[in-house]
């Protein structure tokens, strides 16, 4: 009776393994206990408010044979939540909707060519952005089956539509950023000054030199009109005498 539960056991996890490598191919699975000592502590933040604290798994990252953390992008979208972005999941798609104040920051023609090799598709309003590689463990939390994603592409696929964000090993930040033209640059995107600033500090710079420029000028007029006062004062004196 043993041999025969044992039997059952075992063709029950390769059937497991089987379909789960057919509906999320290219994920990198883990047993319960594989991860376990890589598991670290992390803050998730929005806007300066702390939205959760899960664990986040440090391994490496296949792309760069660099050790990253890795983060469960199912918290990432609760806090997104707070923004107004709308997400969903089906187990290798994750798709974003923006709303109506962020719409106009997402510029698809800035997205790169080369999208990455990952079997995790990144959407923003239909476009795909990004193919990220992960890992599928246990959220220590739930006991479920998660997805995790190494954090520095979440912060790229973020950076795209107006989402700034910062990470310093534990606590990852993110915040809207101020209204502008969003460009790429060194894999992530910034906001372009506010021109209007610009403009004040110019006008400001030009003010001060014009005032320079006036009282440097009439310094110089009062010590040369004394001077011509002085001569003329001179040759009268010369004439009537």
């Amino acid at each position: 009776m043993k041999h025969k539960n044992f039997r059952f056991v075992t063709v029950l996890s390769v059937f497991t393994a089987l379909v789960t490598n057919f509906l999320w191919p290219g994920l990198s699975h883990a047993s319960t206990s594989s991860y376990n000592n890589s598991l670290r502590g992390m803050n998730i933040y929005w806007d300066g408010y702390l939205a959760s604290s899960p664990k986040g798994i440090y391994a490496v990252d296949p792309s760069t044979g660099k050790d990253t953390t890795y983060m469960p992008i199912w918290y990432v979208m609760r806090a997104l939540d707070a923004a107004g972005v709308q997400s969903t999941w089906d187990g290798s798609n994750w798709g974003i909707t923006l709303p109506v104040n962020l719409e106009p920051r997402f510029q698809p023609n800035q997205v790169p060519v080369n999208l990455g090799s990952g079997s995790v598709l990144v959407w923003i309003d239909g476009k795909l952005v990004q193919r990220d590689r992960a890992i599928r463990f246990p959220d220590p939390a739930s006991h479920v089956l998660t997805t995790y994603v190494p954090v520095w592409y979440v912060g790229v696929a973020l950076h795209y539509f107006g989402v700034e964000s910062s990470w310093d090993g534990v606590n990852w930040r993110m915040m809207e950023t101020a209204p502008g033209t969003i460009i790429p640059g060194d894999g992530w995107v910034s906001s372009l000054p506010n021109l209007g600033n610009v403009t004040g500090t110019v006008g400001n710079a030009v003010g001060g030199v014009t005032n320079a420029l006036s009282n440097t000028v009439g310094s110089a007029a009062s010590p040369l009109s004394n001077a011509i006062g002085g001569i003329s004062n001179t040759v009268s004196s010369t004439l009537v005498n």
